[in-house]
């Protein structure tokens, strides 16, 4: 699931805007804006309640074109800029005992030039798939559905035609495109092979940091007032540890952020904790920072609760993860502290299902490898520990593999 001829983007000069004039809090791809809290604290609000008057103005063609598609019984129309995600909804007239692995769908996308990328889609919850794109060139994007159930004819051949427009704004990622390793493996490159600079810290347990409100007298969301700050210190990566379940604390508050929790396996009862996670995902892309995303869950789960995570689970979570957040502006880290052996935890077979997943994130990542340097340059940024060989053991010591080379 690659992309099949080295893309070259013509994305459309772009006008001038407030480098701190976040996007709103909408769906990317939708054409409603909405403002943010009038509540919000002074460093978020004085920004972000401008409308992105350009992005709306982008896609407004394309609602147009959605609204003839469906009088006319034509592909059902998206619309969005170069690089910004867009979702896309498919409704199955079938159930499943078990949704999220009796099937698998991918989208494959394709435009004038021959360009094809592939994106699997992701259990949403009920009998909803969603299909999360992100265009790297301008034009017309046409899609056709693949399931695994192909007696599921509401799954498969479904097809779709996404508008794509210039971006109109100034933020560095979209205007030069999502970040690759350079040819020679040494450095970061947007996609146009513009240098990119890392600049991030670690936002740990971000599912529990309140999104709409806050304990701080004078600031309305704790994450948004957090990501805004790292903005404005002109920071190009945001990295994130979406560790679920407490640790060294409790989270019964009134007002707690919805988790998932994957050691039962993934239901209905998760989909709450997962739109969470969109809604945090989706306001970093907006600002314009690159999200630096561990996967999944606690490092140690695997080996903590070994009949739940079996390989085979972990693989359809990788899947899934890249499915879910893929089309967001990504660099891939595999866990937290997953440098072996973890202080003694984490053996040789939880070791196995953290490659499963990686795999398969691997296999579903659609733009251009992003996840060749996840063991050798991301995990040298985690808490290696050389007493054991850190990067050098892992790596060397059978445990690489050659993963994303």
């Amino acid at each position: 699931m690659r992309l099949c001829t080295k893309l070259r983007p013509r994305v459309g000069k772009p006008h001038r805007r407030d480098l701190d004039s976040p996007s709103d809090d909408r769906p990317v791809g939708s054409a409603t804006n909405k403002a943010m809290n009038k509540n919000e604290s002074r460093n978020s609000a004085n920004c972000s309640i401008r409308s992105n008057r350009s992005f709306v103005a982008g896609v407004i063609c394309a609602s147009l074109s959605l609204h003839i598609a469906r009088l006319c019984g034509s592909p059902t129309a998206y619309g969005t800029e170069v690089w910004r995600a867009v979702d896309i909804s498919l409704v199955s007239n079938k159930s499943y005992r078990d949704p999220f692995s009796d099937v698998q769908v991918d989208a494959k996308f394709q435009n004038s030039r021959g360009v094809i990328v592939v994106r699997p889609a992701f259990w949403a919850g009920g009998n909803t798939w969603e299909v999360r794109f992100a265009p790297p060139e301008i034009g017309d994007w046409r899609m056709t559905t693949q399931c695994t159930d192909p007696t599921n004819m509401s799954l498969q051949g479904t097809s779709g035609i996404v508008h794509c427009v210039p971006y109109k704004g100034d933020l560095e990622i979209y205007k030069h495109g999502f970040i690759e390793v350079s040819a020679n493996g040494r450095y970061f490159i947007y996609h146009d092979g513009t240098p990119f600079f890392y600049l991030g810290d670690t936002h740990w347990l971000v599912s529990h940091e309140r999104f709409g409100t806050s304990n701080v007298p004078g600031v309305a969301s704790e994450f948004k007032y957090t990501v805004d700050k790292r903005v404005g210190q002109g920071f190009t990566v945001y990295q994130i540890e979406p560790i679920q379940q407490p640790h060294g604390g409790i989270h019964t508050a009134s007002d707690e952020e919805p988790f998932y929790n994957l050691r039962d396996g993934l239901s209905d009862n998760d989909m709450p904790g997962f739109k969470n996670l969109d809604a945090k995902f989706q306001y970093i892309a907006n600002r314009g920072l690159v999200i630096s995303s561990a996967m999944l869950c606690w490092a140690l789960d695997p080996a903590e609760y070994p009949k739940s995570y079996t390989k085979e689970y972990m693989a359809l979570l990788g899947r899934y993860w890249s499915a879910r957040y893929g089309a967001y502006p990504v660099l891939w880290t595999v866990a937290q502290e997953i440098d072996p052996p973890m202080y003694g935890h984490l053996n040789d077979e939880a070791l196995a299902k953290w490659m499963a997943a990686a795999e398969s994130l691997v296999a579903a990542d659609a733009y251009n490898l992003r996840c060749r340097f996840i063991w050798r340059t991301r995990l040298q940024a985690s808490h290696l520990n050389p007493r054991n060989g850190g990067t050098s053991h892992f790596i060397h010591g059978g445990l690489y593999n050659g993963l994303g080379r």
